[in-house]
């Protein structure tokens, strides 16, 4: 299969996000996160050989933008199986992982010492905070207003369509989360969402 056009390029993304779909749907999550590494840092015992194919393809197409979308919606996928399964430790090590130390390694292929720049450009970007802000969401309940905070935030992310479906997802959460906090304005009904006690 090959990946020499924009069309490619886009297959190989699905290729990937499948991937990792599958991976965190069937194996344990140290294993997910060992792949993960594995695929966007060392590149040097991948379980999925068709992954390694799809990100090699993508960091030779050479558009930052799409790299960093690309490793934006994985991340997502991840967060929100592990989240919805209240698995939240990998979670926060993914955050950290992309931050490895091996990123700022000096290496003599050309396409990880570029995967390793982008790697490097991403953590110093406002793509990284919105992603530290979305796992923010899945702490241990000790930084309320943290977290509160990371909500009323996240609920921007919800409408910007430039964001992969996964984080709009989150932010979709978030929203809701913001909403049934706030009081019921005068002349307005409060409803209640599936579920839940009728408000008071």
């Amino acid at each position: 299969m090959g990946y020499s056009s924009n069309h490619q390029v886009s297959k190989a993304q699905e290729v990937l996000y499948t991937c990792l779909l599958a991976d965190v749907k069937r194996l344990e999550p140290e294993q997910v996160l060992e792949e993960f590494k594995q695929l966007f840092i060392y590149q040097v015992e991948v379980r999925d050989p068709l992954a390694l194919k799809a990100i090699v393809a993508i960091v030779k197409a050479n558009d930052r933008q799409t790299f960093f979308y690309t490793l934006k919606r994985c991340c997502f996928i991840l967060i929100n199986n592990w989240g919805s399964a209240r698995v939240y430790e990998p979670i926060h090590q993914l955050i950290a992982t992309i931050n490895d130390a091996a990123i700022y390694q000096f290496t003599y292929s050309n396409g990880l010492k570029r995967l390793r720049t982008w790697l490097i450009n991403f953590v110093k970007s406002k793509e990284y905070e919105n992603l530290k802000l979305f796992a923010e969401r899945y702490s241990d309940g000790k930084g309320r207003w943290s977290q509160r905070y990371a909500s009323y935030l996240l609920v921007a992310q919800y409408g910007d369509e430039r964001n992969p479906a996964e984080q709009r997802v989150g932010g979709s959460v978030a929203f809701e989360a913001v909403a049934r906090s706030l009081p019921p304005r005068s002349g307005h009904v409060c409803r209640p969402f599936p579920g839940e006690p009728a408000c008071s």
